[in-house]
């Protein structure tokens, strides 16, 4: 599928990039492949209130240090493309060395989408 000249596939690949560097704490690299809309909001994996950041860049910085190790492959379950959406909804198999825990499987369901 392809929504204005991006390609699942593309998207897929770079998503999956994104998320191989997340894991190992290689934040530069993942706001680099991904980068954050003003405005965009968070829901935590753990609960709680979601959270508008207007520059998320900062505090994932920050959060560097608490990710070590570890690795990701993306298995995708759907693509939907419509004029400027590409919409994917995958699975994240990962594992990694989160918060000083030992390596564990940390795998989401996630749903990214693109908007040019």
């Amino acid at each position: 599928m392809e929504s204005d000249g991006v390609t699942d596939a593309e998207l897929i690949r770079v998503t999956e990039e994104a998320t191989t560097a997340f894991m190992p704490g290689d934040m530069a690299r993942y706001l680099v492949l991904t980068p954050h809309a003003p405005g965009f909001v968070l829901m935590n994996p753990f609960g709680g209130e979601p959270i508008r950041y207007e520059d998320r860049s900062e505090s994932l910085l920050r959060a560097a240090d608490y990710f070590k190790a570890g690795e990701a492959r993306l298995e995708v379950v759907v693509t939907h493309a419509s004029g400027d959406l590409l919409v994917l909804v995958m699975i994240e198999r990962q594992h990694g060395e989160v918060g000083g825990l030992p390596d564990q499987e940390w795998s989401l369901r996630v749903n990214p989408g693109l908007l040019p």
